[in-house]
């Protein structure tokens, strides 16, 4: 057996193609990345379709445009075929607040486009859903029901631009760290899954937030740990807490964002577990005084924490993560 995990360079969104199985291989994507990435999606289903493989399941984690213009673009101008299914929770479009960062028009013309195609479309997908697909077992453990239900009622009371903290140590940053949840509508209804394969778990936790899913996991894999993790929101402050972290059980953990990740996040998971490592899609972390001397001195010249650029991780029969 073996898993491909591709954590595509979709700027500032999300595109995740999972590959997995043994003679034959099944092909998951999990967003689509923004508009401005509708030629790296495309390459992705082309790169499936050379494989003469199938893209088995689209996960739209939800309608923010940085995960779904891709997938809109891609569908409405070609020949879907190669795309089985997808997930979208895209019902009710219409009831959030116009100042979020997603357009009832792009989601509506999605809906339609799918459908158009022939794609066949599951929505709402909430917590609890689980399926099957060449022997990998998908379990939903976010959204609840009345998050999706119940969206145009939230309001964003977090400005989520770049933190100043970067010039500040990890080690102050989580001495005077104090976790503030987003209450975003579209994050709170992020669909977030739990991939298992043979003897792998690998959490992927779109742009949901820590206390939905560490309620989901102590509902569905109590007491399990994670191999891989995919850090919510892109390294988002808000949506990562220790709590979540130590929960989650993993010392790898990968980020997908093209712009310096907030360091406080950073800060929770050298501090909530040891040894860590984190795999990135872009070296971001490289802007000079990101780290400072004492984050170095501490943590990552003591093995504390290893940060890496790496698109790609594969894992094989017998082979730890």
């Amino acid at each position: 057996m073996s898993i491909e995990i591709r954590v595509e360079k979709a700027f500032n969104g999300d595109c995740i193609w999972l590959r997995y199985g043994g003679r034959e291989k099944a092909n998951i994507i999990i967003d689509s990345g923004p508009g401005i990435f509708e030629r790296g999606f495309k390459k992705v289903i082309d790169d499936i379709k050379e494989k003469k493989e199938e893209v088995n399941l689209l996960i739209l984690t939800h309608i923010d445009n940085d995960h779904i213009l891709g997938a809109k673009n891609y569908i409405a101008k070609n020949d879907c075929e190669v795309i089985r299914k997808i997930w979208l929770n895209g019902e009710g479009v219409k009831v959030y607040s116009t100042n979020q960062t997603l357009s009832p028009k792009n989601v509506g013309k999605l809906v339609e486009v799918i459908k158009e195609k022939g794609i066949e479309l599951i929505t709402p997908i909430y917590e609890g859903y689980e399926d099957i697909i060449n022997g990998g077992e998908l379990k939903v453990i976010t959204p609840k029901k009345e998050s999706v239900l119940e969206v145009a009622k939230l309001v964003d009371k977090f400005n989520l631009n770049s933190s100043n903290s970067t010039y500040t140590d990890l080690e102050t940053l989580y001495l005077e760290d104090k976790y503030e949840e987003e209450n975003t509508p579209t994050n709170k209804a992020s669909i977030s899954v739990v991939f298992k394969y043979e003897d792998k778990k690998i959490a992927f936790l779109g742009d949901s937030v820590a206390t939905d899913v560490i309620e989901g996991l102590n509902k569905y894999f109590s007491g399990d740990e994670m191999d891989l993790v995919k850090i919510a929101h892109h390294g988002s402050k808000h949506n990562t807490n220790c709590d979540l972290i130590r929960k989650l059980g993993s010392k790898k953990f990968v980020i997908s964002k093209k712009n310096k990740v907030d360091k406080e996040t950073i800060a929770r998971i050298v501090n909530c577990c040891e040894k860590s490592e984190i795999y990135c899609n872009y070296n971001w972390w490289r802007n000079r005084n990101y780290f400072s001397e004492n984050d170095k001195l501490r943590y990552i010249d003591t093995g504390n924490l290893s940060i890496d650029e790496k698109n790609l991780i594969l894992i094989s029969d017998g082979e730890s993560l």
